[in-house]
């Protein structure tokens, strides 16, 4: 199967077909129509609903209301009499002692009878009873001396004041009207107390619902033969404190309970009054009505509007929808669209008219300029088939455009499948993202930068671009650059190292000041050219970075222990603080992050005078897979006006010259710093004003290393293997001053070098002698270091397997990697750094006394 199968099925779905305007209309007006029910019941439900209850709950209350007062009604008609009787002679001369035929006109059945009395009593000042009489059913006795010490007690309660009330007793509750005995006139005083009592029962229960026209039940408040909801109700009541509780019954009922007190304050009676829910049920149906309307009514509106969508919209906008359609599955932008409307639909189908017209001229004139450019662009849909080319396309295959459009890419270019570009192309199909690489073509037999996107809807673009030109011309610049190199750090080798070697001898004051000029010039032109090269390397997107643990608060605080040791003799402060949850493994490349922190530590100390710097590390963001760490430099210099900060990490630009004049430099380090930076995934700035200053910062997300992997050590000579014995050292360069140098060099050192100014020479000597090391220059007249160390390693003589250390200028990536490839276990870099050299003699010495290891490069 073909991979334009595979991709088919991968990425292929079926289509479903769309709901169309007229129905999505309708249906957003029955979901809007539906909300608004939904409100509308919810507004019922939660305001109209509530508020009938309100109604209902205060007519309950007012029922209960009536209630009491009809009760109260009892107990002032109670009080009436009593009264009547408590003052009238007859009663006070009987109170008082004498015997004037009273018991024998009051007290009788007919008198209590008439007065609805159950207790008619009369004591004296003294608490003696002068008349008590009880009426019942059979009609009327003595009052049993059971209740004597109640009517004692309702006696003192109320023997000057009076009053009345419910009263419990045994034998039932009553109704009780108590009233000190007095002249007519209502003088005093009292001689003795008159009781009238009536039971609370059926009768006047029904007595009460007759007037008030209200169910009305009551119980005696004592907790015994209650129903469950009033025993409920009864306790709620005492718990609460409160004088009445509303509640709905099972029966659709407002029913609202009461709780009376007798006269001593006692819980007494258990009031309930029973209220119809009439108001509730009433709005609940027209609610129901009214929803039922409001349905009908919106079905008859959505339909009726279905109609008319249909007419007025749909139809027109199918008619324009069809042929848009058209042009997009034709791509004919020449068919003209007629839609005879006065309207805004008739208005649009104008106005997308004339979009066609500017379309199609449009379209013509793009196709024109698509088909005059000299790159390959041609598109592909998603079963990889030719939708677009350009003339240049069928220019390249020969091919006319009929026998291109339509067909599968592997139908119309076989010699494609299994290429680097194919394989390019479905990973934009698969993944979405785009492709951009530099390739060989088999097809144009050139170079090409292959570009590769996915559009909106899905389709491939491809753009094919020779770039053979530009290959040679980055070749020429690699050629130029190693020559450059070269030929510059080659002179420096010798002009270093003599002044290396000048320094040790016993020179006067004035001539270790030129020396020392000699030196630091040198140096500088060594940083320039290693400035030159790795900005060079940048710009080609050919700096290799590693992803390697570093320790970086060790990191941080070695490269600014070295720029410390610098700016001892300015005086100046300097300060480390790093974050304590700065982590200690990440990965990164140790070497550029350095380099990085360096720069901006040495451009800070070559600007500052006085004062201080400070180095500054933290985390601002963190996630599960990386952490960002920004990283400051603050000094306390002169500043930099805020016109000059855009150009600071400009090529070859400082803030003006002024400083170019004052401070040096060629403007390169801030430049490298940002495009390091940037390789590495970060960003870079500075803060500053002038007289006050700079801060120079950068932010890079870092992955944290797992705790087992060891973070990379800081390379440094101390830590290098030492050589006990001396070495046996073959120097090949065609260079004089560099083999007078090394021989000096070596021979301060301990060791026995022997020399060789070219590679024929050198593999002589390699046949020859044993050597412990081989130090050989890569450029050479007739055999280079390449084929000599080639020579050596395939000769099988007694230095196959000697380590062979490349002394080269040019330190460009692919210079190393031809070494390796040469055979060569390392390279030693001009100008050659005494203490680089200790290192690598160390290393052999280690590798010639246990025959294993290497020699980094």
């Amino acid at each position: 199967m073909r991979h334009s199968d595979n991709v088919h099925n991968v990425q292929g779905s079926r289509r479903v077909r769309a709901i169309g305007l007229r129905d999505r209309l309708i249906l957003w007006l029955a979901l809007i129509i539906g909300l608004l029910f939904v409100v509308d019941g919810a507004v019922l439900q939660l305001v109209v609903l509530p508020s009938f209850e309100q109604v209902e709950n205060a007519e309950a209350e007012r029922s209960f209301d009536r209630a009491l007062n009809a009760l109260n009604g009892e107990l002032q008609e109670l009080h009436a009499n009593a009264a009547d009787y408590a003052t009238w002679d007859d009663s006070y001369a009987f109170a008082a002692g004498e015997e004037n035929g009273y018991a024998e006109t009051n007290g009788t059945p007919v008198s209590m009878g008439h007065l609805d009395l159950a207790v008619f009593a009369v004591l004296d000042r003294q608490g003696a009873l002068r008349l008590g009489r009880l009426r019942h059913e059979d009609g009327v006795a003595p009052l049993p001396d059971a209740l004597l010490p109640t009517l004692l007690e309702l006696q003192r309660r109320f023997a000057h004041e009076g009053g009345e009330g419910i009263v419990s007793t045994a034998h039932g509750l009553w109704l009780a009207s108590i009233q000190p005995i007095l002249r007519s006139d209502g003088s005093g005083p009292p001689v003795g107390t008159l009781i009238m009592a009536r039971w609370l029962d059926e009768k006047v229960r029904a007595r009460l619902e007759e007037r008030t026209q209200e169910r009305i039940a009551f119980w005696r408040a004592d907790g015994t033969l209650l129903p469950l909801q009033e025993a409920a109700a009864l306790r709620e009541l005492v718990q609460s404190g409160a004088t009445h509780l509303l509640r709905v019954d099972e029966g659709d009922d407002v029913a609202v309970h009461g709780l009376l007190r007798d006269v001593a304050d006692a819980p007494a009676l258990l009031l309930r009054v029973d209220t119809p829910r009439s108001a509730t049920r009433l709005g609940a149906e027209a609610v129901r009505t009214a929803t039922l309307g409001l349905v009908v009514s919106a079905v008859v509106a959505l339909l009726v509007l279905r109609l008319l969508l249909q007419h007025l919209v749909v139809s027109p906008l199918s008619i324009l929808a069809t042929h848009m359609l058209g042009i997009r599955r034709t791509g004919d932008l020449s068919r003209p669209l007629v839609l005879e409307r006065d309207d805004e639909i008739g208005a649009l189908a104008r106005a997308f008219d004339d979009m066609r017209t500017r379309l199609h001229a449009a379209h013509r004139e793009l196709r024109d300029v698509f088909d005059s450019v000299g790159d390959l662009f041609f598109a592909l849909d998603r079963e990889f088939r030719f939708i677009v080319v350009n003339r240049a396309c069928l220019e390249t295959w020969g091919m006319t455009e009929e026998q291109v459009i339509g067909r599968p890419i592997l139908a119309v270019l076989p010699r494609l499948e299994g290429s680097e570009c194919f394989e390019a192309m479905r990973r934009v199909f698969l993944s979405g993202r785009p492709q951009r690489i530099e390739t060989f073509s088999p097809i144009m037999q050139c170079w090409v930068e292959f570009y590769a996107t996915t559009r909106s809807d899905g389709r491939l673009t491809v753009h094919l671009q020779d770039i053979t030109r530009r290959k040679e011309a980055e070749r020429a610049k690699s050629a130029f650059l190693a020559t450059m190199s070269h030929e510059i750090r080659t002179p420096l080798t010798a002009i270093l190292g003599f002044a290396d070697l000048l320094a040790r001898s016993p020179l006067s004051p004035e001539q270790q000041k030129h020396l020392r000029i000699v030196r630091d010039t040198g140096k500088t032109l060594l940083t320039v050219v290693n400035d030159i090269l790795d900005l060079s390397k940048l710009e080609a997107g050919k700096m290799s970075l590693e992803r390697i643990p570093v320790d970086l608060p060790a990191l941080l605080r070695e490269a600014l222990a070295t720029v410390e040791l610098l700016g001892a003799e300015k005086g100046l402060a300097f300060r480390a603080e790093i974050a304590a949850d700065l982590p200690c493994r990440v990965r990164s490349d140790p070497v550029r992050l350095k380099q990085v922190v360096g720069n901006l530590l040495f451009n800070a100390l070559k600007f500052t005078e006085k004062g201080g710097i400070t180095l500054r590390a933290r985390i601002v963001d963190r996630d599960d897979a990386q952490v960002r760490v920004r990283v400051e430099v603050e000094d306390t210099g002169i500043g930099v006006a805020p016109e000059h900060l855009p150009r600071l990490f400009t090529m070859f630009e400082q803030a003006d010259q002024t400083t170019t004049r004052r401070f040096g430099g060629t403007g390169l380090g801030l430049a490298i710093c940002k495009r390091l930076v940037e390789t590495m995934g970060g960003t870079i700035g500075v803060v500053s004003r002038p007289g006050a200053g700079s801060t120079f910062w950068f932010e890079l997300p870092l992955e944290p290393a797992a705790a087992e992997e060891r973070p990379e050590p800081v390379r440094a000579t101390a830590d290098a293997p030492g050589t006990d014995r001396a070495l046996r050292v073959l120097v090949v360069d065609d260079i004089a001053t560099n083999r007078m140098l090394l021989s000096a060099l070596l021979g301060g050192l301990g060791h026995a070098p022997a020399m060789a100014e070219d590679g024929i020479k050198a593999v002589e000597a390699a046949t020859r002698e044993r050597f412990d090391l081989i130090l050989m220059d890569l450029h050479m007249p007739g055999m280079d270091g390449f084929m000599a160390t080639q020579a050596i390693r395939s000769g099988g003589g007694p230095n196959a397997t000697t380590p062979i250390v490349a002394l080269s200028a040019d330190v460009l990536p692919e210079t190393a990697r031809a070494c390796r490839t040469a055979g060569m276990d390392g390279n030693l870099a001009k100008p050659i750094e005494a203490e680089r050299l200790k290192e690598v003699l160390g290393m052999a010495a280690a590798r010639s006394t246990d025959g294993a290891g290497s020699i980094a490069a």
